[in-house]
């Protein structure tokens, strides 16, 4: 058995001892290891460098040296990526969604390459006769990709690949190689726990809508005939208490915003006070780059099309609401909009304010989202999970869109606009309480394979024995503030060594 690991975000220290320890698992398994890294060949698609800068290449390179001179036993084999350039012609496209429609053989180019985008941008609804030349640079590079997997699967007689994530033009152009070749693939990312892995295996990407459905489903089996109930209720609290910041556990990888919550203030109780006779409808936004290009989530065919959509249509019409006041709180995360998303958001936001009994709450507000679930008397959620938190809160609440907890028990679901406004002149029941403990359950436990190799001690903090997998120096000094602060750099890069008793100052080899 011979088997193809892929590391191409060595800068991300978590991401990356994922794929050291799936190496290392391998060959602990008796198979023939393959290490595959890229050192500059992906053009402009890493997520760890979209703008495909040197300085940051050379953090990624420094690293893969590193780890294959330090880590990784002599008998891995380990060889970089080239990338063969294909047979390509430049396309023309006049909207995402014929952008997000090309494909070859079957396999979604368009999709991963939109995702792709869609994540350095930070612009969900980019021009792409803009962004034409990257579109096509990205196409280009992306079906090389594919091709030149193939030609490694075939010489170097590859029975199985591993992969991180899946759904960029990155990283899904190897599962479908491997699936145009017959033979197995896993997809990877971080687990809700320290020193945890998600793997997914003949899935394309580890946001898979099927999968998850399929793991939620067993846990809301469990807590309905009572099959390890007491330990699916801990966790799920110990996941909600973390998520809403209330309880720090630096064993935790939370998945989200757990960063948002901790800086929460409740500074702004008077926005959000009971108003006699009124009836206060809280609205949370999701955000779309996190899922961009994963099918089921952003789907242009339902009512709504998009939560933009939805909040323009509700701030419009909530003169239909009876003694009806509505509450916008965007998610924290939009702060980092750009382009024609970010100018979307900031039209709406204008617009309510001319619009008796609507208020927006900016994703820049340190707002507590918890204060406001607290006082509304109902929650209208747009694909985020939030909408999860407040059933389980005790507030009704009403769904639109897509996320990977939509078959939960957990709230309403409109069919129309209508219907919408119908549901939020009724009397609405909270729903299922224990459906949403299923959510905090699963959120805490996707990792289904545990660290035998290499330990977790803090995030992004990984130890192969007493060796640790140590970002370089110059990766250091990006994060905290670049080069011309040297010094400082140094001594802030010390203190956070010693912090912790087992960390020894360490410089990578060149």
């Amino acid at each position: 058995m011979r088997s193809l690991i892929f590391s191409h975000v060595a800068a991300w220290p978590t991401h990356h001892s994922e794929s050291v320890e799936i190496a290392l698992s391998e060959r602990a398994s008796g198979n023939e290891v393959i290490y595959l890294s890229c050192t500059g060949a992906l053009a402009g698609s890493c997520p760890a460098n979209p703008d495909k800068l040197e300085r940051i290449c050379r953090v990624c390179r420094m690293q893969t040296r590193r780890t294959i001179s330090k880590i990784l036993p002599n008998d891995i084999c380990c060889i970089e990526l080239d990338i063969q350039e294909p047979v390509y012609e430049n396309q023309n496209f006049d909207s995402i969604e014929s952008l997000k429609s090309y494909e070859i053989d079957g396999v979604p180019f368009g999709m991963m390459v939109c995702s792709t985008i869609t994540s350095a941008l930070h612009d969900s609804f980019f021009d792409v006769i803009k962004y034409s030349g990257r579109i096509n640079e990205l196409l280009k590079n992306s079906i090389g990709l594919y091709y030149s997997t193939i030609k490694i699967i075939e010489e170097e007689s590859v029975d199985h690949v591993f992969v991180w994530n899946g759904r960029r033009s990155s990283d899904g152009p190897l599962t479908y190689a491997a699936s145009s070749k017959g033979i197995q693939f896993t997809i990877f990312m971080s687990g809700g726990k320290y020193n945890t892995i998600l793997t997914r295996d003949g899935v394309h990407m580890v946001q898979d809508l099927s999968e998850v459905k399929k793991n939620l489903s067993e846990i809301t089996n469990k807590l309905e005939t009572g099959v390890d109930k007491f330990s699916i209720v801990s966790d799920a609290i110990r996941y909600f208490d973390y998520a809403a910041g209330r309880d720090w556990d630096e064993k935790l990888n939370y998945l989200g915003h757990s960063q948002f919550a901790r800086s929460f203030e409740r500074l702004e109780k008077k926005r959000i006070s009971k108003d006699a006779g009124k009836k206060t409808i809280a609205v949370f936004t999701g955000t779309y780059s996190e899922f961009s290009g994963v099918p089921g989530y952003d789907d242009s065919s339902d009512f709504c099309k998009n939560f933009y959509d939805g909040v323009s249509f509700l701030q419009e019409n909530i003169h239909r609401v009876n003694s009806g006041r509505m509450i916008i709180r965007w998610h924290p995360n939009s702060r980092n909009l750009n382009g024609n998303e970010k100018g979307k958001l900031a039209s709406i936001m204008r617009r309510g304010k001319e619009i008796k009994n609507v208020t927006h709450i900016a994703p820049e507000s340190n707002f507590d989202s918890y204060e406001l679930i607290q006082e509304c008397d109902v929650a209208v959620c747009f694909g985020t999970s939030i909408s999860v938190e407040a059933c389980l809160y005790g507030k009704p609440v009403v769904f639109i869109g897509h996320n990977k907890f939509e078959d939960l028990d957990c709230f309403y679901k409109p069919s129309s606009f209508d219907e919408l406004i119908s549901l939020l002149n009724s009397t609405l029941q909270v729903k299922n309480f224990e459906h949403a403990l299923a959510w905090g359950y699963y959120s805490l436990n996707i990792g289904n394979r545990k660290y035998e190799f290499l330990q977790q001690h803090r995030p992004d903090i990984f130890y192969y024995g007493d060796k640790r997998l140590l970002p370089s120096m110059v990766f250091y000094r990006r994060i905290i503030g670049g080069p011309k602060n040297k010094m400082l750099n140094f001594l802030k890069y010390v203190i956070s060594q010693v912090s912790h008793p087992k960390l020894a100052l360490t410089v990578p080899r060149k």
